[in-house]
């Protein structure tokens, strides 16, 4: 008999209100609902804490969790996550415990997330899209390639280092601007966000791979969702640039501005 269970979410649930949709989660566990002072925890039960032996079945298992949570937030509004693999030893009793003692903290993380949710921005760039309108508007560059052009080969290579650190600054610094530019799009358009150092692992795996593409900046960002449409016509406005693409995914639950209850 399992004597633990494993937490997805938590959401609004007054006393008296029932179901949840048909959901079968990590370890394709049906999941379940146990309430307490109007509050839902969605759980299934289990024995303990998943070990998972590959990277590619921790993956499976982090898209049955998300599925379980995106699907709790289409039915009920926007969910408080909790985090992959956070268990709970006790069974039921110890749930609604765990709850009560964290009732302040839950009420407070899904008061402030009401209608929020968290979208991420991917900004890329093509430098062989735009290089060449690099060269052809900075008389700089032209100039040494005048030079190159007429000079003997040993000058002619000094020429070409000077040139390529000049077309890298013009590069870093037309990719900083644009950066730049999708900062205050996120500041205008969203309640908060944040730098994502490194691709969280659902991105990983929907992430489309490109030798010519580099990875500049990565956000996420906490939207109303009255500021979607605004946010996402901004940045379609910055993916029009040539040699810029934008991966702008969502609306997802706010995994990245929820806060940790318990800890």
């Amino acid at each position: 008999m399992s004597h633990s269970y494993y937490l997805y979410c938590l959401i609004p649930a007054p006393q008296g209100e029932n179901g949840i949709p048909e959901l079968n989660g990590v370890d394709s566990t049906e999941v379940e609902l146990i309430q307490s002072d109007g509050i839902g925890c969605i759980v299934h039960p289990c024995d303990g804490p998943y070990e998972v032996s590959t990277v590619d079945i921790l993956q499976k298992e982090i898209l049955n969790h998300q599925r379980v949570v995106d699907t709790i937030g289409e039915t009920f509004g926007t969910p408080l996550p909790v985090r992959f693999n956070t268990v709970l030893a006790g069974g039921k009793r110890r749930i609604r415990a765990w709850i009560t003692e964290n009732q302040d903290d839950i009420q407070d993380g899904l008061s402030s997330l009401v209608n929020h949710w968290e979208y991420r921005v991917q900004v890329r760039f093509n430098r062989s899209g735009y290089q060449q309108t690099l060269i052809d508007s900075d008389e700089k560059l032209q100039e040494i390639d005048a030079q190159i052009a007429a000079a003997s080969e040993g000058t002619a290579f000094m020429l070409e280092k000077k040139r390529e650190k000049r077309l890298s600054s013009l590069t870093d610094e037309r990719e900083s601007e644009i950066v730049s530019h999708v900062r205050s799009i996120l500041q205008s358009n969203s309640r908060e966000f944040q730098l994502v150092e490194e691709t969280a692992a659902l991105d990983s795996i929907s992430s489309e791979s490109s030798d010519e593409k580099q990875d500049v900046a990565k956000f996420s960002a906490l939207v109303h969702k009255t500021n979607e449409g605004s946010l996402g016509s901004a940045l379609d406005e910055v993916a029009e640039v040539q040699g810029v693409s934008i991966r702008f995914s969502g609306p997802w639950p706010p995994y990245s501005f929820a806060p940790d209850i318990g800890e």
